[in-house]
């Protein structure tokens, strides 16, 4: 696979360079825009504190400046990782085969995410980089998604604004297989942030134990069927579960899964801006871009992973 990493990187080097350029650009611009967002903050700190004698001068002056620093840092980086995603990833996703597809605008259905139970209440969602995969056996979809929940009591209070809890940041992957479950199973990290004061655990989820020490220590196991979910979740199936997981987690990510008819879906939380390039590192850095090709790779292999056919027959 590596040789092919590399063939890839060669093909893709002269966009790569000139994606570079355009980052030392825009790198340049936000060293100007640090030196603005200061020079405003100055002045209104002058104005306020020394000349008005307002003594909160100093933390309207820092909030001036840092709201100016991210409207226009935004705004300087947005049309870099919009170049990036269109002459570097789209190619990334069609070098997996015809049998993918990307939309950096796309969504994913609010009902799907819903129904799979892994997330605490949200009406609020905002999705992009959505990549598809349609096969012979298995379909999936998967993209990066952002859920809130704001506590307004209507519709008209949500649009105005108010208080808002920030319920999930990662990516969210469905996938349709060739086996239908006759039973519902939510495997849920044990470490998830409480961010919501509702329990995803609804009353008719019965606790599953597993034979299985280490997955006992990072997961609570719940079902709709828990005799059935007993037999089914044996050792070997936990540990391929364990496994697939390994391949697309790194470090300070979370990752849980739910078994449902013939779906599987998969959240896999986390802070890091997945298919964007970052602003800090050259474009031109092939550890770099073969890392990103390889969580790709991996990310959109996980029905393969998880060997559905067989484990969970």
């Amino acid at each position: 696979m590596d040789s092919d990493i590399k063939e890839l990187y060669e093909l893709l080097l002269p966009r790569l360079e000139a994606l570079e350029e355009q980052r030392l650009v825009v790198l340049k611009k936000l060293e100007s825009i640090k030196k603005t967002s200061l020079i405003v903050g100055g002045i209104i700190l002058v104005l306020l504190f020394f000349v008005m004698g307002l003594f909160w001068g100093s933390v309207v002056s820092a909030t001036i400046s840092i709201t100016v620093y991210t409207l226009l840092y935004h705004r300087a980086v947005n049309d870099f990782k919009r170049n990036y995603k269109q002459n570097i990833f789209q190619e990334l996703i069609q070098a997996l085969g015809p049998q993918y597809s990307y939309d950096m605008d796309g969504n994913l259905e609010e009902d799907i995410m819903k129904e799979s139970g892994l997330f605490h209440q949200f009406n609020s969602v905002k999705c992009e980089d959505l990549i598809q995969g349609d096969f012979d056996r298995y379909a999936f979809q998967m993209g990066e998604i952002n859920l809130w929940y704001n506590w307004a009591n209507n519709k008209n209070d949500v649009d105005r604004g108010g208080a808002t809890s920030y319920i999930f940041k990662g990516l969210f992957f469905v996938g349709t297989t060739p086996v239908h479950f006759p039973l519902k199973i939510w495997i849920l990290s044990k470490f998830t942030p409480q961010v919501h004061p509702v329990s995803r655990i609804n009353d008719d989820w019965e606790k599953v134990e597993v034979k299985h020490l280490a997955f006992r220590k990072e997961y609570q196991v719940y079902s709709d069927n828990k005799a059935m979910a007993t037999k089914l979740l044996q050792p070997k199936i936990l540990e391929t579960i364990l496994s697939a997981r390994e391949k697309v987690v790194e470090d300070k990510m979370r990752y849980e899964i739910s078994f449902q008819g013939n779906q599987v879906y998969v959240s896999i939380a986390t802070t890091k801006e997945l298919f964007e390039p970052q602003i800090s590192t050259p474009m031109t850095d092939f550890d770099v871009f073969a890392a990103n090709f390889k969580f790709l790779t991996n990310t959109t292999s996980l029905l393969k992973n998880l060997n559905i056919s067989e484990n969970l027959a």
